[in-house]
This record gives structure tokens, sequence and C-alpha cells, in this order.
């Protein structure tokens, strides 16, 4: 028999430094890949009642690809977003802290029988409802054959 008194809290194992209504767990993952450069993780994701299914990648790399895609569609465009963003990092800590995003990089969001390939996607950490690391069974091959 063990001693209930030696097992820990169950609020305690839910840390609040997130917020009320965020999940602290889904937050490591993203410091995670914000940390590891180059870093990736599956995840799949429940938003608003679709299913997002795809690989967090970090603010930084999503920025970068973002970026490389706007100036591919309008070079001109492409070119003062990455200027502007540039001034605007210029003030901020280079320090991990908290997201409010999730970055996901050949993300597929699905709603019954519809799913969509998207090449980045990007969504507050507030609004995911529920989520679990890994790729759903026929992700990767849907992947490769878009």
């Amino acid at each position: 028999m063990t001693d209930a008194s030696n097992e820990p809290d169950e609020d305690a194992l839910e840390p609040h430094t997130a917020g009320p209504d965020q999940d602290l767990y889904l937050h490591i993952l993203s410091l995670y890949t914000s940390v590891a450069e180059g870093s990736s993780i599956g995840v799949i994701l429940n938003v608003n009642g679709a299913v997002v299914a795809g690989k967090m990648i970090s603010p930084k790399e999503w920025h970068a690809l973002w970026v490389e895609q706007v100036t591919q569609a309008h070079s001109e465009i492409g070119e003062t977003l990455s200027s502007a963003m540039a001034t605007l990092r210029e003030g901020l800590s280079e320090e991990p802290h908290l997201q409010t995003f999730a970055h996901l990089r050949d993300a597929t969001v699905m709603t019954g029988e519809t799913r969509i390939s998207l090449s980045l996607w990007r969504g507050p950490l507030s609004h995911i409802a529920g989520w679990s690391h890994g790729i759903p069974e026929g992700y990767e091959a849907e992947q490769a054959n878009p």
C-alpha cells in the first residue's frame, strides 16, 4: 500500500506560469525548438475543432522560411518585410522565453474529410485545445506526394 501523502499533488504537476488557459508542456516543446537550432518536433494540434499536424519549428526558422516564400512570390515585398523585421528584432532579447504562437512547417489542416497542405502554419498557443507529439498515420507519405 502506498502512502498518499508521498504522492505529488496533481495541481503541483500543472504549473501555471504560462497563463491559466495555456499548457506549459506545449510551451516547453515550443521553447525547445527555439533553443535547439534546426530542431523540429512532430505535433498534432486541436485548434478550434480542426486538427493541425506538422513539424513544430522555432519562430526564427519559421520567420526565415516565411520571408523566403514571400520574397519568391513578391521580391519587393519580401525585401521590405525582411528589413522591417530586422529593425524590429534589434531591440529584442535573444534569451529564450515563453512563446505565444506555435510555428509549424509541412503542416496539414484537417476538418472532416478535407485536408489542406500548407508549407507553413502559425497559430496562437492559447487557441490549442489539445495536442500530442507525433504525426498522424500516412502523414509522411502525404507530405512526400502533396
